[in-house]
């Protein structure tokens, strides 16, 4: 019997590498696999920041979550997003925290309560899509992304301490085209003169508000323009 062991183990080897590593590879090889890949990055300490506020996105606490690198997917893992400095930290079992190489993200999503927010690592490139993690807000023929970001506030303004302030960008990929919207009127000027008055009445009824501060409005607004012209006839 001592000499099966190697040979099952040889056996399983390929099997491993094409799935999920979480659940189908002994908890020795999974070791492995995390400080190889998904353990690639520095240690990280938090910055001493005199400001009001958190630098994260939603909450300064660690959440579940999960991070695809290649063809790897490691599911079950303790994730903060450091919106601040547009960086992902993972917290180990041994309790350390890690800043992880952006470079190899694809992507990762993190659960709370009002749901899951998914995020791609988009390379800056001369097609006027987001730099960075980026939320996928919308992922349907027309595309909502957002890019989370905090900027500190000085005392100048805030008349106290410095202060975390959300500065967020939405971006609208329509028929293969990033746009960088902030207004109702960029939102608008993507479609033809009759689906603005549709979408505009769509906007006066229900009152949204068009603006960063709240994305989802953004997306609401596609959906409705989507329902529309899905419709038979259209």
């Amino acid at each position: 019997m001592r000499y099966m062991i190697p040979i099952l183990f040889c056996f399983f080897i390929p099997v491993w590498h094409t799935v999920a590593v979480p659940y189908l590879i002994s908890d020795n090889v999974r070791d492995s696999v995390e400080r190889q890949i998904l353990y690639n990055g520095r240690l990280w300490r938090t910055p001493n920041i005199n400001a009001e506020g958190h630098q994260y996105f939603k909450s300064p606490e660690f959440v579940q979550g999960s991070v695809i690198i290649g063809e790897y997917t490691f599911n079950n893992i303790k994730l903060k997003y450091d919106i601040f400095n547009d960086g992902l930290l993972l917290q180990k079992r041994d309790g350390f925290i890690l800043l992880l190489n952006k470079e190899l993200i694809d992507s990762f999503s993190m659960t709370y309560d009002d749901g899951i927010f998914n995020f791609v690592s988009f390379n800056k490139n001369s097609d006027n899509r987001p730099d960075g993690y980026t939320n996928i807000l919308l992922d349907s023929d027309i595309k909502i992304y957002v890019k989370y970001k905090k900027v500190i506030i000085p005392t100048q303004i805030t008349n106290g301490l410095p202060e975390f302030r959300n500065d967020n960008s939405v971006f609208i990929n329509k028929d293969g085209h990033y746009h960088n919207i902030d207004t109702r009127k960029d939102l608008l000027d993507l479609f033809n003169e009759y689906e603005r008055k549709l979408m505009k009445k769509f906007i006066r009824d229900n009152l949204v508000k068009i603006t960063a501060k709240d994305p989802d409005c953004f997306r609401r607004v596609i959906e409705y323009y989507e329902s529309i012209s899905n419709q038979p006839g259209k």
